[in-house]
């Protein structure tokens, strides 16, 4: 019981903070929304063993490619479950800092999808290794 309230509490906090940062996530500004869409991650992320179980031998042959393809899915698919959650699409304005200069860019809305899906594996990979 501990470990399942570790897991919801690190995809919440994910989801939370990804969402404060406008990398594309775009959730509904009530406490009732951000609770219930974590937790329909939550039980989407709990599936992704026993189908990364089933990918095994996919996975050996793409050396873990389909691994990551597969939390892009299953972020994708929580997006469509839950009707609070919604990818923009980014027009992100530029940033210099120093001699560093990112140039002003127009992201699209798969390209947003896939961006925020792997900020949202680094950040739930992120905070269970610090809640270990």
């Amino acid at each position: 019981m501990h470990t399942l309230i570790k897991k919801y509490l690190t995809s919440f906090l994910s989801v939370y903070f990804i969402s404060q940062i406008n990398l594309g996530l775009s959730i509904s500004d009530n406490w009732e929304s951000y609770f219930f869409s974590t937790f329909v991650l939550f039980v989407l992320l709990l599936l992704k063993p026993v189908i990364d179980t089933l990918l095994f031998p996919v996975n050996l042959l793409t050396l873990n490619l389909t691994n990551w393809l597969t939390y892009i899915f299953f972020i994708y698919i929580w997006s469509v479950l839950t009707p609070a959650v919604k990818f923009i699409s980014i027009d992100f304005p530029g940033l210099n800092i120093g001699p560093l200069a990112i140039n002003r860019m127009y992201i699209s809305y798969w390209f947003s999808v896939i961006f925020t899906s792997l900020a949202i594996i680094l950040a739930v990979k992120f905070f269970s290794w610090i809640m270990k």
